[in-house]
Protein backbone atom coordinates (compact mmCIF):
# COMPACT_ATOMS: atom_id res chain seq x y z
CA UNK A 1 0.00 0.00 0.00
CA UNK A 2 1.63 3.60 -0.75
CA UNK A 3 -0.58 6.82 -0.38
CA UNK A 4 2.72 8.69 -2.16
CA UNK A 5 0.24 9.92 -4.96
CA UNK A 6 -1.87 11.52 -2.47
CA UNK A 7 1.13 12.68 -0.63
CA UNK A 8 1.38 16.72 -2.58
CA UNK A 9 3.43 17.73 0.84
CA UNK A 10 6.32 16.51 2.47
CA UNK A 11 6.25 13.60 4.56
CA UNK A 12 5.42 13.91 7.82
CA UNK A 13 5.48 9.68 8.67
CA UNK A 14 6.91 7.16 6.36
CA UNK A 15 6.76 3.53 7.73
CA UNK A 16 8.76 1.29 5.34
CA UNK A 17 8.39 -2.62 5.63
CA UNK A 18 6.89 -2.57 9.25
CA UNK A 19 6.74 -5.69 11.08
CA UNK A 20 5.91 -6.38 14.78
CA UNK A 21 5.60 -9.95 16.62
CA UNK A 22 5.14 -11.09 20.43
CA UNK A 23 6.68 -14.06 20.57
CA UNK A 24 5.20 -16.36 17.63
CA UNK A 25 2.63 -14.39 17.30
CA UNK A 26 2.93 -11.82 14.06
CA UNK A 27 0.73 -8.65 14.75
CA UNK A 28 2.05 -6.21 12.10
CA UNK A 29 3.74 -7.81 8.95
CA UNK A 30 5.78 -5.71 6.35
CA UNK A 31 3.74 -2.73 6.88
CA UNK A 32 3.94 0.46 4.17
CA UNK A 33 2.53 3.69 4.77
CA UNK A 34 2.92 7.37 4.43
CA UNK A 35 1.11 10.44 5.59
CA UNK A 36 1.60 14.37 4.54
CA UNK A 37 1.79 17.13 7.00
CA UNK A 38 -1.13 19.32 6.83
CA UNK A 39 -3.60 16.36 6.78
CA UNK A 40 -5.93 14.17 9.33
CA UNK A 41 -6.02 10.14 8.85
CA UNK A 42 -8.11 8.05 9.84
CA UNK A 43 -6.55 4.52 10.85
CA UNK A 44 -9.66 1.21 11.70
CA UNK A 45 -9.54 -2.15 12.93
CA UNK A 46 -11.45 -4.34 15.32
CA UNK A 47 -10.28 -4.18 18.79
CA UNK A 48 -6.64 -6.61 18.98
CA UNK A 49 -6.11 -5.75 15.41
CA UNK A 50 -2.97 -4.28 16.61
CA UNK A 51 -3.55 -0.54 16.00
CA UNK A 52 -2.34 0.40 19.56
CA UNK A 53 0.68 -1.27 18.72
CA UNK A 54 1.46 0.11 15.42
CA UNK A 55 1.00 3.33 17.51
CA UNK A 56 3.20 2.62 19.91
CA UNK A 57 6.10 1.37 17.24
CA UNK A 58 5.42 4.50 15.56
CA UNK A 59 6.36 6.88 18.02
CA UNK A 60 8.99 4.81 19.52
CA UNK A 61 7.62 3.51 22.20
CA UNK A 62 7.85 -0.46 21.45
CA UNK A 63 10.96 -1.93 19.47
CA UNK A 64 9.40 -3.72 16.24
CA UNK A 65 11.34 -6.72 14.35
CA UNK A 66 12.31 -4.80 11.60
CA UNK A 67 11.53 -2.08 9.13
CA UNK A 68 12.40 1.62 9.35
CA UNK A 69 10.25 4.76 10.38
CA UNK A 70 10.70 8.05 9.48
CA UNK A 71 8.87 11.31 11.52
CA UNK A 72 9.00 14.57 9.32
CA UNK A 73 12.41 13.45 7.59
CA UNK A 74 14.09 11.79 10.67
CA UNK A 75 14.96 8.73 11.98
CA UNK A 76 13.46 7.12 15.51
CA UNK A 77 17.26 7.01 17.08
CA UNK A 78 16.46 10.93 16.37
CA UNK A 79 14.72 11.01 20.21
CA UNK A 80 15.05 14.30 20.99
CA UNK A 81 13.33 15.37 17.55
CA UNK A 82 10.78 12.75 18.09
CA UNK A 83 9.45 13.72 21.46
CA UNK A 84 9.58 17.75 20.40
CA UNK A 85 7.82 16.98 17.26
CA UNK A 86 5.09 14.08 18.64
CA UNK A 87 2.93 14.03 21.01
CA UNK A 88 0.39 10.64 21.51
CA UNK A 89 -3.26 10.59 23.31
CA UNK A 90 -3.54 7.50 25.11
CA UNK A 91 -6.73 5.25 25.90
CA UNK A 92 -5.42 3.70 28.79
CA UNK A 93 -1.31 4.67 29.46
CA UNK A 94 -1.90 7.54 31.58
CA UNK A 95 -1.14 6.48 35.09
CA UNK A 96 2.45 8.50 34.53
CA UNK A 97 0.28 11.56 35.29
CA UNK A 98 -2.13 10.45 37.73
CA UNK A 99 -0.47 12.15 40.69
CA UNK A 100 -0.38 15.75 39.22
CA UNK A 101 -3.93 17.19 38.72
CA UNK A 102 -4.49 19.20 35.47
CA UNK A 103 -3.21 22.66 36.53
CA UNK A 104 -0.39 21.33 37.41
CA UNK A 105 0.29 18.81 34.69
CA UNK A 106 0.38 21.46 32.27
CA UNK A 107 2.58 23.49 34.08
CA UNK A 108 4.62 20.36 33.79
CA UNK A 109 4.91 20.54 30.18
CA UNK A 110 4.71 23.82 29.55
CA UNK A 111 8.60 24.03 31.27
CA UNK A 112 9.65 21.19 29.70
CA UNK A 113 8.39 22.37 26.05
CA UNK A 114 9.26 26.24 27.52
CA UNK A 115 5.92 27.44 26.87
CA UNK A 116 5.90 31.02 27.29
CA UNK A 117 3.27 31.85 30.18
CA UNK A 118 1.08 34.21 27.89
CA UNK A 119 0.19 31.01 25.30
CA UNK A 120 -0.27 29.22 28.79
CA UNK A 121 -3.63 31.37 29.78
CA UNK A 122 -5.37 30.11 26.69
CA UNK A 123 -5.65 26.86 28.82
CA UNK A 124 -8.52 28.00 31.60
CA UNK A 125 -10.25 29.05 28.18
CA UNK A 126 -10.13 25.77 26.61
CA UNK A 127 -10.97 24.06 29.25
CA UNK A 128 -13.76 26.13 29.80
CA UNK A 129 -15.07 24.39 25.98
CA UNK A 130 -14.34 21.32 26.95
CA UNK A 131 -16.39 21.62 29.97
CA UNK A 132 -13.77 20.37 32.31
CA UNK A 133 -12.77 23.66 33.98
CA UNK A 134 -13.81 22.34 37.15
CA UNK A 135 -12.07 19.35 37.76
CA UNK A 136 -8.34 21.36 36.66
CA UNK A 137 -7.43 21.28 40.75
CA UNK A 138 -8.68 17.44 40.92
CA UNK A 139 -6.14 14.58 41.43
CA UNK A 140 -6.70 13.07 37.57
CA UNK A 141 -6.35 9.83 39.34
CA UNK A 142 -9.66 10.57 40.43
CA UNK A 143 -11.28 12.24 36.80
CA UNK A 144 -13.51 9.80 34.77
CA UNK A 145 -12.16 8.51 31.46
CA UNK A 146 -13.34 10.87 29.38
CA UNK A 147 -12.22 13.65 31.31
CA UNK A 148 -8.71 12.26 31.31
CA UNK A 149 -8.89 12.14 27.23
CA UNK A 150 -9.87 15.62 27.33
CA UNK A 151 -6.99 16.36 29.83
CA UNK A 152 -4.67 15.03 27.24
CA UNK A 153 -6.16 16.91 23.96
CA UNK A 154 -5.74 19.84 26.17
CA UNK A 155 -2.21 19.63 26.71
CA UNK A 156 -1.37 18.62 23.01
CA UNK A 157 -3.36 21.98 22.14
CA UNK A 158 -0.30 23.33 24.52
CA UNK A 159 2.71 22.15 22.57
CA UNK A 160 0.99 22.08 19.06
CA UNK A 161 3.53 18.74 18.03
CA UNK A 162 4.07 18.19 14.10
CA UNK A 163 2.14 14.75 14.40
CA UNK A 164 -0.20 14.10 17.20
CA UNK A 165 -1.76 10.39 17.25
CA UNK A 166 -4.80 9.26 18.63
CA UNK A 167 -5.50 5.76 20.45
CA UNK A 168 -9.08 5.42 20.31
CA UNK A 169 -9.63 9.06 20.86
CA UNK A 170 -13.97 8.99 20.76
CA UNK A 171 -14.41 6.26 23.53
CA UNK A 172 -15.45 8.06 26.53
CA UNK A 173 -16.44 11.19 24.48
CA UNK A 174 -19.83 12.95 24.29
CA UNK A 175 -21.32 14.44 21.11
CA UNK A 176 -20.13 18.11 22.35
CA UNK A 177 -16.89 17.04 22.74
CA UNK A 178 -16.26 14.78 19.76
CA UNK A 179 -17.48 17.79 17.77
CA UNK A 180 -15.07 20.60 19.71
CA UNK A 181 -12.28 17.88 19.13
CA UNK A 182 -12.96 17.53 15.63
CA UNK A 183 -12.94 20.68 15.37
CA UNK A 184 -9.34 21.12 17.02
CA UNK A 185 -7.99 18.15 14.51
CA UNK A 186 -9.41 20.64 11.25
CA UNK A 187 -7.15 23.69 12.95
CA UNK A 188 -4.10 21.83 13.39
CA UNK A 189 -4.51 20.51 9.52
CA UNK A 190 -4.79 24.40 8.96
CA UNK A 191 -2.27 25.19 10.65
CA UNK A 192 0.32 22.84 8.81
CA UNK A 193 0.41 19.69 11.25
CA UNK A 194 -0.69 16.27 11.10
CA UNK A 195 -3.39 14.10 13.11
CA UNK A 196 -3.60 10.09 12.55
CA UNK A 197 -6.64 8.75 14.45
CA UNK A 198 -7.55 5.27 15.43
CA UNK A 199 -10.94 4.16 15.64
CA UNK A 200 -12.88 0.89 15.87
CA UNK A 201 -16.23 2.96 15.98
CA UNK A 202 -17.88 3.04 12.39
CA UNK A 203 -17.82 6.53 10.90
CA UNK A 204 -16.31 8.42 13.93
CA UNK A 205 -13.53 10.79 12.35
CA UNK A 206 -13.84 10.02 8.76
CA UNK A 207 -16.08 13.14 7.50
CA UNK A 208 -12.90 14.87 8.90
CA UNK A 209 -10.22 13.25 7.15
CA UNK A 210 -8.60 12.88 4.04
CA UNK A 211 -7.95 9.24 3.50
CA UNK A 212 -9.20 6.17 6.03
CA UNK A 213 -6.76 3.30 6.33
CA UNK A 214 -7.99 -0.46 8.00
CA UNK A 215 -5.42 -2.59 9.80
CA UNK A 216 -6.68 -6.05 8.69
CA UNK A 217 -4.52 -9.80 8.96
CA UNK A 218 -1.84 -7.76 10.08
CA UNK A 219 -1.23 -5.56 7.16
CA UNK A 220 -2.79 -2.01 6.27
CA UNK A 221 -4.70 -0.98 3.23
CA UNK A 222 -7.07 1.88 2.18
CA UNK A 223 -10.12 1.24 3.51
CA UNK A 224 -11.89 0.90 0.45
CA UNK A 225 -9.63 -1.73 -1.03
CA UNK A 226 -12.08 -4.47 -2.70
CA UNK A 227 -10.62 -7.20 -0.45
CA UNK A 228 -11.76 -5.32 2.74
CA UNK A 229 -15.16 -4.65 1.67
CA UNK A 230 -16.99 -7.88 3.00
CA UNK A 231 -14.74 -6.87 6.52
CA UNK A 232 -15.69 -3.10 7.01
CA UNK A 233 -16.92 -1.69 10.01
Amino acid sequence: MSTSAQAVQPLLVSVQRLSKSYGKKLVLDAIDFEMPQASIYVLTGANGAGKSVFLQCLLHYETFDSGRIEIDGRPLSDRLHLRRNTSLISSDQQQFIDLLTPSEYFNFVADIYKIPSSATLRIREWAEDLNVSKELDTLIANLSFGTKKKIQVLSSMLTAPKLLVCDEIYEGLDTDAVAYIQQVFLQRKEQGLGTLLTTHIAGYGQDIAERTFRLFNQKIQPADAPELSRGCL
